[in-house]
């Protein structure tokens, strides 16, 4: 992932068909953390799929479009 090397080296990188699972407490940064992991593997043409028990998907959708733009999106659209 190039914005994050140290995790990618840290763990040698993400293997074609291999599951990973990230799991720790609310608030602990996953969502921010696979955002950001995410964007970068589908700018690189990966295909992601998120599952998530915690997260609306209309939030998830707007938590993703900000750090994208790497800006505020407008109150309101997250519902």
């Amino acid at each position: 992932v190039p914005s994050l090397p140290g995790f990618t080296s840290l763990i040698k990188g993400f293997r074609r068909g291999e599951m990973t699972v990230l799991t720790g407490p609310t608030g602990s940064g996953k969502t921010t953390f696979l955002g950001q992991a995410s964007l970068d593997l589908a700018e690189q043409g990966v295909n992601v799929l998120w599952g998530s028990f915690e997260i609306k998907n209309t939030r998830l959708m707007h938590k993703l479009l900000q750090q994208y733009m790497k800006d505020v999106l407008p109150i309101g659209l997250a519902e």
